[in-house]
């Protein structure tokens, strides 16, 4: 064996082992770090000595500083933000990628992985339905991928008014509108700050009840300075419930003003490569630019992004350089003429592993099948006894919100079930606020997560909330003493609950008042009797669930939500659940004198004809 040889030998040899190790933990093993940042400090921060070490025994002692600070986001019971796992041959070529050592910047400085990236984006651009003339990049993730087609769009639209914003910069130049939906990534902001554009031309526009930037709004934003250079951002699957925004319809319009349209595709563009998903994407292919991640759904080792642009010429003019000290190929594409790194990574190898192993027919199964696993989380975490689906994904993102029967704040106890299923080790979720709401976000991406794994989680949760249950039973509503306005609230929110309407009545004054939706108000207690009777008719199930209670002197803001199905008389049997509020202004005798409440009416009559669960 040589002397170089056997300089490595030992210390791959013993990261083999120990990765074999971490790819193979035992079922106890949790998926949450548990070592505390005081502890790995300790271990890791020492005195950097004056002389070497063995290269395997550094190994050895990092694996060893490390343990308990490794979140286990590769295994198959992840499920915090859209992480994905690592291929065995992904991982394998990653190996590969890091003992070869390339500089893939250009031809010159590493044929194969100039020569892997060629083909690479070629098979990218067919599985994902993209333009075959267009150009592309492979970059650290979908962060700067925004940045590499952003800087195609302002190049070509400042071109369109003579300004040569590589040579000039921006200073004195038309300012750049963004218009998107309220729903951007926060990535795409950091993408405009880093250019230059400037957050302040972020032009945020409403969606509808399906979380799609609407039509009538962008038709607007457009109007309003029809002559601006304009960037349209659409979401291919945003973060929260992976909406999609309606290509066919929104590109045309953006186009026939002029718009640059970028697909924001982080997870959602390799719909495309499933048969049964891709219509969500019908139209998208006429975009001016998409981004997308091989490190969330394609299960590529972090860190890999995908950028495709439709003009190659704007693509190149942004990034180009040439001096006399590089060697450029004629013949073949050197990619510092598409990227904004300069010496990098040779990315291309474990996506080019990924994509065989997986083959056409495997990618579509790996998307489909997490969809499934996502749906089957959603609906049975969201069925157990103390928790609710907010939404019901129609890919691999969905929502679900935990309830507390003795507590308003069904916010802070989300946040609390989903601290203990961390500290439980058995699965990671994260949250976040939709529409006002705390809710753990369930995004599977996952190659390895089975029908075993949802098992195991659902039980866990199921797990927990009853322990919650036991240890916090709901008070006696004859002996719980807290502030009388909540006293007033949680038994209001009973009595929606009681198929009893004269019982809501009996929280107002005599002669109170209920509004809803600015309609006409129903004053005294037999009005408003026969206006509950309405829902509750309705909902023979009906139940209310208290969200929030805003208490402000004489004043509280009540805000609910309502879910039961419409079965009752002349019904349609759809399954609804709507959210609201009430403005309450109290009476001297602590009844509700004024109730002006409010929900989305629109909303509510799209899930009476539908249901809550169609997403169309």
């Amino acid at each position: 064996m040589s002397q170089k040889a056997s300089s490595f030998q030992a210390p791959l040899t013993a990261a083999f082992h120990h990765a074999i190790d971490y790819l193979t933990p035992t079922s106890s093993s949790s998926v949450a770090a548990i070592a505390d940042l005081a502890t790995l400090r300790t271990k890791l921060s020492l005195p950097l000595e004056e002389s070497g070490r063995s290269a395997t025994e550094i190994i050895d002692e990092l694996v060893k500083a490390v343990e308990g600070g490794i979140v286990d986001s590769s295994g198959p019971r992840f499920f915090g933000w859209v992480i994905g796992g690592s291929l065995p041959a992904a991982l394998a070529a990653d190996w590969l990628t890091s003992a070869w050592d390339q500089n893939a910047g250009m031809y010159a400085t590493s044929p194969a992985a100039a020569v892997v990236e060629e083909v690479v984006g070629a098979w990218l651009k067919d599985l994902l339905q993209l333009p075959a003339t267009a150009s592309f990049a492979l970059v650290t993730g979908c962060q700067m991928a925004h940045v590499t087609c952003l800087l195609a769009a302002r190049h070509a639209l400042l071109a369109r008014r003579q300004w040569d914003v590589e040579k000039e910069g921006l200073a004195g130049s038309p300012p750049i509108r963004i218009l998107t939906s309220t729903e951007l990534h926060g990535s795409t902001i950091r993408a405009v700050r880093m250019l230059g554009l400037g957050e302040k031309h972020i032009q945020s526009l409403p969606v509808d009840a399906n979380g799609r930037l609407r039509e009538d709004a962008l038709v607007e934003a457009l109007e309003t300075s029809p002559s601006q250079p304009t960037i349209v951002i659409l979401q291919a699957g945003d973060l929260n419930i992976g909406a999609f925004d309606d290509f066919a319809k929104l590109i045309p319009i953006a186009k026939k003003h002029g718009a640059w349209v970028h697909v924001d595709g982080a997870f959602g563009l390799w719909c495309a490569a499933s048969p049964r998903l891709r219509h969500l994407l019908n139209g998208a292919h006429a975009a001016d630019s998409w981004t997308t991640d091989g490190h969330k759904w394609l299960n590529v080792p972090f860190d890999c992004g995908y950028a495709f642009v439709a003009d190659p010429a704007a693509h190149r003019a942004s990034l180009s350089y040439r001096a006399s000290y590089l060697t450029h190929a004629s013949d073949a594409r050197d990619q510092m003429d598409w990227n904004p790194e300069w010496s990098r990574r040779g990315r291309g190898f474990a996506t080019y592993a990924a994509l065989r192993q997986l083959g056409r027919q495997g990618i579509a199964d790996l998307i489909e099948r997490t969809c499934h696993h996502a749906h089957a989380l959603v609906t049975r975490i969201g069925s157990l006894e103390g928790a609710e689906v907010i939404w019901d994904p129609q890919i691999n993102q969905g929502l679900v919100r935990f309830l507390s029967l003795g507590e308003a704040d069904h916010d802070a106890f989300t946040d609390r079930i989903i601290a203990e299923i961390l500290a439980s080790g058995e699965a990671f979720f994260t949250g976040t606020t939709w529409h006002g709401r705390r809710a753990m976000r369930v995004s599977v991406c996952n190659w390895q997560t089975s029908a075993q794994d949802v098992d195991r989680i659902v039980a866990c949760v199921d797990k927990i909330l009853q322990a919650t249950r036991e240890k916090n039973p709901v008070p006696d509503p004859t002996t719980h003493v807290t502030n009388p306005l909540r006293n007033l609230a949680e038994g209001y929110t009973a009595a929606w609950c009681s198929q009893n309407p004269a019982s809501v009545a009996a929280f107002y004054s005599p002669d109170g008042s209920l509004t809803i939706n600015d309609g006409p108000a129903a004053i005294g207690r037999a009005a408003i009797t026969e206006a509950a009777q309405g829902f509750m008719t309705s909902f023979p199930d009906l139940k209310v669930f208290m969200d929030n209670l805003a208490i402000h002197a004489d004043r509280a803001v009540y805000h609910w939500t309502l879910q039961g199905t419409n079965t009752g008389p002349g019904g349609t049997g759809k399954r609804v659940r709507i959210s609201g509020f009430e403005q309450w202004r109290i009476a001297a005798d602590g009844l509700i004198a004024e109730s002006n409440g409010h929900f989305d009416s629109a909303e509510y009559q799209r899930q009476i004809e539908r249901g809550v669960d169609d997403p169309r």
